[in-house]
């Protein structure tokens, strides 16, 4: 994808937060989750507490889960779509799920993936603090390093392209999003309407690898849609693995609040 190699300028949250001049408090952030049976797994309770403690509403695709994903769902937020399992069709859904954000009248929106979460300064403050900064100097997107944890929670792989994924996340509210719809796999994660992006030092943390058991569901889930070559391989190979350690300071409250 195009995040993963552009060349942009990093804001540094700690500054940041010296900089702003309005209140981030007030900012109208919603939560932006499409789902597809990740209820058994953990990973939506914890995406979902995660947002609920700096986002003002949520809102929720399921892709017609077959586990206990949309109760889950229904703890956390009322606005909830239920599309078909139709995987290649992603943007679609995410269009329809844009639409339902956007009649919510957020000034920005915060995409995670339910086995993804930020970092404790994203959950803390810093997400909505980047809204702030964004207002004030005319940014309209912000992007996050993927740190893939591999194979459990102490240490994340770093190896090739592994600790070079940037994704734009935090989308503001400029009137003028949509999703460039597209079937297939790995389309582009974010809408049209965006134009001015930032990359900032707050940690995007994904659990998608973080377990042998997980690497082998993505593997399979992946292969059966008809990837294949290095893309569907490289989860799998080792052969250059590196591994630097995760710290326990890096993950957020909520998730040491549920013992994961």
């Amino acid at each position: 994808m195009r995040s993963t190699y552009k060349n942009l300028q990093k804001i540094n949250i700690s500054n940041v937060r010296n900089e702003i001049k309005g209140d981030p408090k007030k900012i109208k952030l919603i939560g932006f989750v499409k789902c597809f049976n990740e209820g058994q797994s953990g990973n939506l309770e914890r995406c979902l507490k995660h947002l609920s403690l700096f986002c003002d509403d949520i809102v929720i695709c399921d892709d017609s889960s077959q586990d206990n994903s949309l109760e889950i769902a229904k703890k956390y937020t009322d606005h909830i779509i239920i599309m078909p399992d139709e995987f290649k069709q992603e943007l679609a859904h995410k269009q329809k799920l844009l639409e339902l954000a956007l009649s919510l009248n957020p000034d920005w929106i915060v995409f995670l993936d339910p086995d993804e979460i930020f970092d404790r300064n994203g959950e803390q403050d810093g997400v909505r603090t980047l809204c702030q900064y964004g207002n004030e100097h005319g940014i309209d997107s912000f992007s996050f390093l993927y740190y893939n944890l591999w194979k459990g929670k102490e240490n994340y792989r770093i190896d090739e392209l592994w600790n070079k994924n940037w994704q734009r996340k935090l989308w503001k509210n400029t009137g003028n999003l949509k999703f460039n719809i597209r079937e297939g796999l790995h389309m582009s994660q974010f809408p049209l309407g965006l134009k001015n992006e930032r990359r900032t030092d707050i940690k995007l943390i994904h659990y998608g690898f973080a377990g042998e058991d997980k690497i082998n569901k993505k593997f399979s889930t992946y292969q059966s849609l008809g990837q294949s070559g290095w893309s569907l391989q490289r989860i799998k190979d080792e052969n250059s693995l590196q591994l630097k350690k995760f710290e326990k300071e890096w993950f957020p409250l909520s998730v040491l609040e549920l013992r994961d």
